[in-house]
């Protein structure tokens, strides 16, 4: 249709790219875009939600607004767009909960996607990135998964008294 809604993205340190701290994994730059981040998405969030039921909604929430403030704050100039860095904190706090938790058969779905999605460790370094994607967005991405999956085990084994 020609709609361009880049403006609702994550623009660093500029007021105008606050919103995008909410919205910006809803806003994809073309239809191939939104296609390519769908099937990734779609299966890490039902892995989520199977194996974290009572809190996948909370942790998907984390990651959703931990990677939005992290690209705002370190991001390059420029609107950041996609949920790509939701889907990097995705796969980053399922696999360290597969790890550290020894849970067998999420290991078994979280390794191959890595496989599959190879590019995941490559498209956070910003020499290796490929040109026009924002490494920034995906690196705040993995930090944030990374960060609520250490939270949520440090809170597992240190119940409320």
């Amino acid at each position: 249709m020609g709609w361009d809604f880049t403006h609702l993205g994550v623009y660093p340190l500029a007021r105008r790219g606050c919103f995008g701290i909410f919205a910006h994994p809803m806003v994809h730059s073309s239809f191939s875009h939104l296609v390519i981040n769908t099937p990734p998405f779609l299966l890490l969030s039902c892995c989520l939600y199977y194996f974290f039921k009572n809190k996948a909604s909370y942790i998907l929430f984390s990651i959703w607004i931990g990677c939005g403030i992290l690209t705002f704050l370190i991001g390059a100039p420029g609107w950041h767009i996609g949920c790509s860095g939701l889907i990097y904190g995705l796969a980053f706090f399922l696999l360290l909960e597969s790890i550290l938790q020894r849970r067998k058969a999420l290991l078994y779905i979280v390794i191959p996607v890595f496989c599959v999605y190879s590019s995941l460790i490559w498209n956070m370094l910003p020499h290796f990135a490929v040109k026009g994607t924002s490494w920034q967005g995906h690196l705040s991405g993995a930090i944030a998964g990374i960060l609520c999956a250490c939270t949520d085990i440090y809170l597992s084994h240190h119940p409320k008294r």
